[in-house]
């Protein structure tokens, strides 16, 4: 067992090598190989190896713009281990690829500063500090989200009032022909089936521009 555990902590240091070096998914393949080992049992040791292997899967991912995958080893990583310091550390990028990702969740920093501060790590003090700064660009984000649900509502709003408007409108022969009416019926004596297709389109159109906002 102690062989093994050497073995993989030997690779997962050469990952970190090869992290260091920015060589990301040569990096990845080396931290994934470590899992044999660290995930094979439920032991002390083993737990320890797992979270230290998760944390630096997370870290590569989010190098690779794999924000999905991040979520996912954190997820898999918080399942298992108890170490607080790893557990601040999974919540921390688990909290930054969701804000990358455009899911926002508040309670990930809030987990990774309680987490921390229940910790004995020496780097609490540089820890805090990106938790803070990582607060600070998901605030940003929360509030650019807001103002454009805000905008998209009043462009919806007022692009509504405007194709209503149409149906209160005397329709012209050009707006017939756009809605392929007969071309030997004119505006005065257009049918009542006619004016109906008119306004049926008028609705469709309001319609679909009604789903393209929402959905």
């Amino acid at each position: 067992q102690n062989q093994k555990l050497d073995w993989a902590e030997q690779q997962r240091n050469y990952g970190n090598e090869l992290f260091g070096k920015r060589e990301y998914k040569q990096a990845l393949d080396v931290y994934l190989t470590c899992l044999v080992v660290a995930a094979a049992e439920d032991c002390e040791d083993t737990t320890i190896l797992f979270g230290k292997v998760m944390n630096n899967l997370a870290s590569t991912t989010l190098q690779l713009n794999m924000y999905k995958k991040t979520i996912t080893f954190c997820d898999l990583g918080l399942e298992r281990v108890k170490d607080n310091l790893q557990r601040s550390k999974l919540y921390f990028k688990r909290a930054k690829a969701g804000r990358l990702r455009g899911d926002y969740d508040v309670n990930d920093l809030e987990q990774s500063r309680q987490c921390l501060e229940a910790s004995d790590s020496a780097d609490r003090t540089a820890l805090l500090k990106a938790i803070d700064r990582e607060q600070e660009l998901l605030d940003r984000a929360l509030e650019r989200a807001k103002q454009n649900k805000v905008q998209q509502k009043t462009n919806l709003q007022k692009f509504v009032q405007e194709q209503s408007s149409l149906l209160y409108e005397k329709p012209s022969k050009r707006e017939f022909s756009t809605i392929r009416a007969r071309p030997d019926v004119t505006v005065a004596g257009a049918s009542s089936s006619s004016k109906s297709s008119y306004w049926n389109e008028c609705v469709r159109r309001i319609s679909r521009h009604v789903q393209r906002f929402f959905f």
